[in-house]
């Protein structure tokens, strides 16, 4: 039996609802579509996370032992679907959440990250 991956419009992009910075430097941001983006230190590589409704938390945990681990993302009652990409490299589905997240690390860190890539990268109408 394979995990369906929960299905999103590419024509309705999650709102910001909440972000925080660790003393460390990382950043965490979470959407609208119950969606979680962790941006390493650096602003480099990021782990996006998205939610589905599950009460099988053991899966979850099993699923990936680094991404359960973490104390910026609570994998205990959710099945999710987890990536991790470096920036520079980011799938496109990904990118308006990535700018979002790192236009506000970019603002309040000291050392900001700029990825060419991604300023290339022009979104698509709406």
């Amino acid at each position: 039996m394979m995990n369906k991956q929960p299905e999103t419009s590419l024509h309705v992009r999650p709102s910001l609802l909440r972000i925080c910075v660790a003393q460390d430097g990382r950043l965490k941001a979470n959407f609208s579509d119950n969606s979680i983006l962790v941006l390493n230190a650096s602003g480099s590589g990021f782990v996006h996370c998205l939610h589905a409704s599950s009460n099988s938390g053991l899966q979850c945990a099993q699923a990936s032992p680094a991404v359960a681990a973490s104390p910026l993302v609570n994998t205990t009652d959710c099945n999710p679907v987890i990536s991790r990409q470096l920036s520079e490299y980011a799938l496109s589905r990904h990118i308006p959440q990535l700018r979002v997240a790192l236009e506000f690390r970019n603002m309040h860190l000291d050392q900001p990250f700029f990825c060419q890539s991604l300023l290339r990268k022009e979104p698509r109408p709406q």
